[in-house]
């Protein structure tokens, strides 16, 4: 591939679900979107299994089951506020896998038929070969999918990308296969709306320009902090958190999202950093009885911090040069939740 040619290496693309739950299944979405123009071109193929669709449409009725307790949580608020809530209840479940069965449609997806022999299932099990690195049976269901397009990419005499941040399914796109890790939907689109030499020009500015990064830091410090993840603790646990410093900020990547009519090129720009964090925790315990004495029971949390920081730049080329702004609208801080 040289400098000049089309940054994609196939246009067949396969969505796992993980990608899916971090795009957190909003359909109208600058990345879904740009997804569905990518494919109404032509310039991608998206694909999907039966067990996909099977797997995101069980993190859907799952995300409306948290987000149905925390509004029961708050049902007296809402109704003082006079919002409200029924949209959440009724037929929810069957409005919200309608989108997905509408952005599948969208996009013209094709199901990649499943492999109908088990045994090399099983050959890379005992094996541990990815994705049963750690021997897992719930990776099955990874397995078979993995298994079912390397066949289709056999019989197609093509590539296929396949968009996930699970580390198994990364191991199954090893050099020599026909499978393509990448790591985002923000990276197929990038790669299919600017040139290799035109992306690594624009992560070579946003690495070195000092301003930006100094913009960045900035936002970040004063950045909202969103929790989720809290599950069955929702209605237990209360935290707040703020950023209380950034250190040894890098950027170490960039995606072009889209190409703008004035030729602005908006880009998401992905960074690592040491970010400091202020917790301000409150859990409401359970009255029980034990040996006849009254105790307070409190669930415990393990908390694991995810910080994804929404930052949106728009370079633009000026008499040769570039100039850049940024925006980081919220960090989210995912908890997993855990009783001692």
């Amino acid at each position: 591939m040289t400098d000049d040619t089309d940054h994609l290496e196939t246009k067949d693309v396969f969505i796992d679900t993980e990608a899916y739950v971090r795009e957190r299944f909003n359909w109208e979405a600058k990345t879904f979107t740009r997804i569905a123009e990518l494919a109404k071109k032509r310039q991608i193929h998206v694909l999907t299994t039966s067990i996909t669709k099977r797997e995101v449409r069980n993190k859907i009725n799952e995300a409306l089951t948290h987000a149905q307790s925390a509004l029961q949580k708050h049902e007296v608020v809402f109704e003082q506020l006079s919002i409200a809530t029924d949209n959440a209840k009724d037929g929810a479940s069957e409005r919200l896998l309608k989108s997905f069965d509408d952005f599948l449609k969208r996009v013209n997806a094709t199901e990649v038929p499943l492999t109908q022999n088990l045994e090399t299932l099983f050959d890379d099990y005992f094996e541990r070969v990815p994705p049963f690195s750690e021997g897992k049976k719930s990776e099955f269901p990874d397995a078979a999918v993995v298994h079912a397009l390397k066949q289709f990419a056999a019989q197609t005499k093509k590539s296929i990308y396949v968009v996930s941040g699970d580390r198994d399914l990364m191991s199954c796109c090893a050099d020599g296969s026909n499978l393509i890790h990448a790591s985002s939907l923000s990276e197929i689109i990038s790669r299919a709306t600017v040139t290799k030499k035109l992306h690594d020009d624009l992560l070579e500015f946003a690495v070195n320009d000092f301003t930006l990064r100094d913009d960045i830091r900035t936002q970040l410090r004063t950045a909202n902090v969103f929790f989720y993840g809290l599950a069955r603790f929702a209605d237990r646990i209360e935290v707040e958190a703020t950023v209380n410093g950034v250190e040894n900020f890098n950027v170490v990547g960039l995606n072009v999202i889209s190409r703008e009519v004035d030729q602005t090129l908006v880009c998401e720009i992905e960074c690592e950093a040491c970010v400091g964090f202020s917790f301000k925790i409150q859990v409401g315990g359970r009255f029980e009885e034990d040996d006849s004495e009254s105790v307070w029971v409190f669930p415990s949390a393990e908390v694991t911090i995810d910080f994804n920081p929404d930052g949106i730049s728009r370079f633009t080329y000026i008499s040769g040069g570039l100039t850049s702004s940024l925006d980081v609208d919220a960090a989210e801080v995912y908890c997993l939740e855990r009783f001692r």
